[in-house]
């Protein structure tokens, strides 16, 4: 569920470089002003781990408004441990166009992202007057700093000037991109496009791979290869604009490359580089897998939680989304879109997810949701997510005792929510109405 097919835009263009404020941060080290709880705090407060381990010997590399491939691919090679069978020749596109470019992959799956929107704002993930596509659009268009398709090979990267060379961001972008590159000739881009129709959380967990891959290497390059210019120069620099997009979109763009280069470098620290390169060929199945490497390769696989009946005509089922471990996070981090009501230790509270999903009904302009999680054995995320629907409800009036067999029944103004749990399973049914909510997870 976490970019709700989302990715099906963005993975197969690759979108880089929405997280460099964690490569800047790499390299001056400078804290975050006060982290606080992990699972609240900026999650691009606290460089790589294992950054400092990596770091060896310096790499000369050129001066931002000097680079170009001929002098950028081969430190990449150099530090991924990986040769070009063919250097690439990038694009580089003034900021304009290429905003016209992610417009059109936007509109490309207009009607998907309006739906999405419903969903996300009956979880509370999102205010009612926004529109998906269109905040979508206005954030991308701000922040793509590059993107490499691996079905062309194209690369781009944004320029601000025509001549003159590139920014220290723009140098960045260009090694991400390159690593991109790479990694399709030597090791293979999976087609996360195709994982996307089949599994969302699936394919969010690989580009968590590709994505964590490229930044990793980018954090690397500018520790070890940016001159003393170019890193004051980055200092400060980073993704404007975040600070006012909702928590549950923000976090779900910058997912893939701040919890993608964690995993990554929790691969590295395992077997170096060619654990990375074996998980290209053995993907993580689901994000838990990304939030908690320890799990990757245990053989537990996602569960498949069973269906609901769902709701009699003239409801229409009209889609179902994949639920990951990271799309509970960020439910758990900010209810009702307030990180200030994020619930302690939600890290912690997701470990148990086990599978999940959600299935959508409309009825002309009303919405219905199905909410569907397994924990593992002997677990339950029962308490969590009543704490977490509580809080995203708090205007709602308690009626637990209106709708027999339930854990919490809550009868807000804007939707109404019904709780059952039962072993590992957990079933939220949300819907304009008690006996539509209760009716979407019976």
């Amino acid at each position: 569920m976490r970019r709700f097919r989302l990715e099906a835009v963005l993975v197969v263009l690759l979108v880089a470089a929405l997280a460099l404020a964690l490569v800047l941060r790499g390299i001056t080290g400078t804290p975050a002003a006060d982290p606080g709880d992990a699972e609240t705090s900026d999650p691009l407060g606290q460089p790589t781990p294992c950054i400092p381990a990596l770091l060896g010997r310096p790499i000369p590399g050129p001066a931002a408004a000097e680079a170009d491939v001929g002098s950028v691919a081969p430190i990449v090679e150099e530090i991924r441990e990986l040769t070009f069978e063919e250097e690439p020749e990038p694009v580089y596109l003034a900021r304009g166009p290429l905003r016209e470019r992610v417009a059109e992959m936007v509109d490309e799956d207009d009607g998907m992202l309006a739906l999405q929107g419903r969903l996300l704002t009956e979880l509370g993930a999102l205010p009612d007057e926004l529109e998906l596509g269109r905040a979508l659009e206005d954030l991308l268009g701000e922040q793509v700093a590059g993107f490499y398709d691996p079905d062309t090979d194209e690369l781009v990267v944004a320029t601000g000037a025509a001549e003159g060379g590139l920014s220290t961001t723009e140098l960045l972008a260009l090694v991400h991109e390159l690593e991109h590159a790479l990694a399709d000739q030597r090791l293979g881009i999976p087609d996360l496009e195709t994982l996307n129709e089949e599994d969302q959380d699936a394919a969010s967990a690989a580009q968590s791979l590709v994505e964590g891959d490229a930044q990793l290497t980018t954090e690397i390059y500018a520790a070890r290869s940016l001159g003393p210019a170019d890193q004051l120069a980055a200092v400060g620099q980073g993704a404007p604009g975040l600070g006012d997009v909702p928590h549950f979109l923000a976090r779900s763009l910058l997912f893939p490359y701040v919890e993608g280069a964690r995993f990554a470098c929790a691969l590295y620290q395992e077997g170096g580089w060619e654990a990375v390169d074996a998980a290209y060929r053995e993907l993580p199945r689901s994000t838990a897998e990304i939030l908690f490497p320890d799990r990757y390769g245990s053989g537990d696989g996602p569960v498949d939680p069973p269906d609901p009946r769902g709701l009699p005509a003239p409801w229409e089922e009209v889609e179902t989304f994949t639920v990951g471990a990271a799309d509970l996070l960020f439910l758990f981090e900010a209810p009702g879109d307030d990180p200030t009501r994020g619930l302690a230790g939600a890290r912690d509270r997701v470990r148990p997810w086990a599978g999940g999903e959600v299935h959508v009904w409309t009825w002309g302009e009303r919405t219905a949701v199905g909410l569907v999680l397994q924990a593992s054995d002997g677990e339950t995320l029962c308490e969590s997510v009543a704490a977490w629907w509580r809080r995203a409800t708090d205007d709602a009036e308690e009626s637990t005792d209106e709708v027999p067999g339930s854990a919490l029944a809550t009868d807000g103004e804007a939707r109404d929510g019904v709780l059952y749990c039962e072993g590992t399973s957990v079933r939220l049914g949300i819907g304009p109405e008690l006996a539509v909510a209760r009716a979407a997870v019976r």
